[in-house]
């Protein structure tokens, strides 16, 4: 995951626990501030990327779903 640039989990609280493993696992130098890990040379962002679900397009598509009898 850290040959990436970017790395993205789903809420704020599971990126801060990520950077926190790189730190005590790796040993890899951390910002928490700005979620940043640093290996083997390079600078990985660590970024909160939450996923959207259409909630009101499955409501409806539900709804119109034709009816088994």
């Amino acid at each position: 995951m850290l040959g990436c640039d970017v790395v993205g989990f789903h809420i704020d609280d599971y990126c801060v626990n990520f950077v926190d493993c790189c730190q005590r696992r790796l040993g890899c130098r951390v910002d928490r501030k700005n979620l940043l890990v640093e290996h083997g040379g390079r600078t990985v962002r660590v970024r909160a990327l939450p996923i959207g679900i259409p909630f009101k397009r499955f409501v409806t598509l539900a709804e119109n779903a034709p009816k088994v009898s």
